[in-house]
């Protein structure tokens, strides 16, 4: 059955817009090498990079990407994040401390500990971590909850026209793509739908794995028609499954008009919203190491099997001289063999190493050994040290201070959505045995209040305001 025969002719054209755009979006990050990239990074954090293809391969994995990026991630993930409310005006002020508590409960329940685990291995390794916000409806019996998850940026495409990540709601749209069963789109979306999709298809050219034959591409396209924030999940065929204008009416998915996708860079290139990670920046050094490494193991091979002079009337059988131990070898004269003694291994490849893996690790990567306490400071002045423990400590904070900008940003975000979605009240736990009654939507219309001539704030008339507050992340 073709496309035809279940959608009408605008729909065809509007998922054939978004295949455009998810394939021009694709094209630019293949064409930036993003994707050879991030996969050489995942090779090198798994410490797979140099495979051994025969015995006489050394082919040294001294891995030092994944303990650099794990001991960060480590140092990252192990704060306490705390979520700060701040009124805008004086009306605003009773209703803080209430809103932080609803921002608490939404914290809690996202158990952002594994988000942020998530979130900053992936900005280390690829240079660019990502968070979305989607409401999620069913959260504790239909109450919902703003549901933050972090997003794979392989799997997450911008609109080429942008190149700074911080102007990502300013694209014509952000597209998430992501592999489903046919099985999930026929319960979500019916069978007549489910029939109709090519299986193992991407417009993009990708290939997907025999394994996956009963998988599509399903494509969630963020984009704004009219100003207004719109919905399209399309498959890779081409088949349009969701349109939240024709599910709402022509209302915006969210009140916000925001795009639901968050990104944090960590050393930003100029003309691309994909950064750099401290993984791409180490991959050379890492390959410099592994290098120094293989003439090391290979010169300590050479000097274990050295060469052997013979002299040919001792009647030593040759093909029975081997490297096995305990051989009983016969030979008419004891003096009429002996070792060629090897050149000794130059001082070099080992300093040499030894700089690479000690110091210049530490330089590209601004992390210290002494902040996670396992490094060897045998032969460094108390002020190496010092000025070492600095700079790392320097940079970590900036890492911090990006991420608390981001959720920030993602918080604010869930705000929003607590004050679209959540009606009625709700029991909020403040301490063990201990509630406090909220109802989200009271702060949509809460009481102006102004100076008395005594100077005091009293309510003025019947006016009413939706409350206004600065919502920041910090750490504690």
């Amino acid at each position: 059955m073709a496309r035809e025969d279940i959608m009408t002719e605008e729909k065809i054209l509007l998922a054939d817009k978004v295949l455009d755009w998810y394939k021009s979006a694709h094209r630019d990050k293949d064409d930036r090498g993003i994707f050879d990239l991030w996969e050489r990074v995942e090779t090198y954090w798994e410490g797979s990079a140099h495979n051994v293809n025969h015995g006489d391969d050394i082919n040294t994995n001294v891995n030092i990407i994944h303990p650099t990026v794990e001991g960060q991630v480590a140092l990252l993930v192990n704060n306490n994040y705390q979520v700060k409310v701040k009124p805008v005006t004086p009306s605003d002020s009773a209703y803080a401390k209430y809103a932080e508590i609803l921002l608490d409960w939404i914290k809690d329940k996202n158990k952002l500990f594994k988000v942020i685990d998530s979130h900053e291995r992936r900005r280390e390794k690829f240079g660019t971590g990502i968070l979305r916000v989607i409401f999620d409806p069913d959260f504790e019996n239909g109450y919902g909850l703003p549901k933050i998850e972090s997003i794979n940026p392989a799997y997450v495409f911008c609109d080429p026209k942008i190149t700074d990540p911080a102007k990502i709601n300013d694209g014509e749209f952000i597209i998430e793509t992501m592999r489903k069963p046919i099985s999930w789109a026929n319960r979500y979306y019916g069978a007549k739908k489910a029939d109709n999709i090519v299986k193992n298809y991407d417009p993009s050219g990708s290939i997907i794995s025999k394994e996956e034959m009963s998988t599509y591409l399903h494509i969630l396209c963020w984009t704004r028609t009219g100003g207004k924030l719109r919905l399209l999940e399309v498959t890779g065929c081409g088949i349009l499954l969701y349109d939240s204008f024709e599910k709402m009416g022509e209302k915006p998915f969210y009140q916000n008009n925001s795009y639901p996708y968050f990104f944090t860079p960590l050393y930003m290139r100029e003309g691309s919203v994909w950064a750099k990670g401290d993984a791409e920046l180490l991959i050379s050094l890492q390959d410099l190491i592994d290098e120094l490494d293989d003439q090391i193991r290979s010169n300590a091979r050479l000097s274990a099997n050295p060469q052997r002079l013979v002299d040919i009337s001792c009647n030593i059988d040759l093909d029975k001289w081997t490297n096995d131990s305990g051989l009983i070898i016969p030979t008419a004269n004891i003096d009429g063999a002996k070792y060629l003694s090897p050149p000794e291994m130059p001082d070099y490849p080992l300093e040499r190493r030894q700089q690479a893996l000690h110091y210049e690790r530490q330089i590209i990567s601004r992390f210290s050994d002494q902040l996670a306490g396992t490094s060897d400071i045998k032969g460094r002045t108390a002020t190496e040290i010092a000025s070492a423990v600095s700079q790392a400590s320097l940079a970590m904070d900036y890492k911090r201070k990006m991420l608390c900008d981001t959720l920030s940003s993602v918080f604010s975000f869930c705000f929003s959505l607590a004050l679209e979605y959540y009606t009625g009240k709700k029991a909020y736990r403040v301490t063990d045995g201990e509630f406090v009654w909220i109802s989200a939507a009271d702060f949509n219309e809460i009481p102006v209040l102004d100076k008395s001539e005594n100077g005091e704030l009293v309510k003025t008339d019947n006016s009413k305001k939706q409350a206004e507050f600065d919502i920041s992340v910090e750490v504690l």
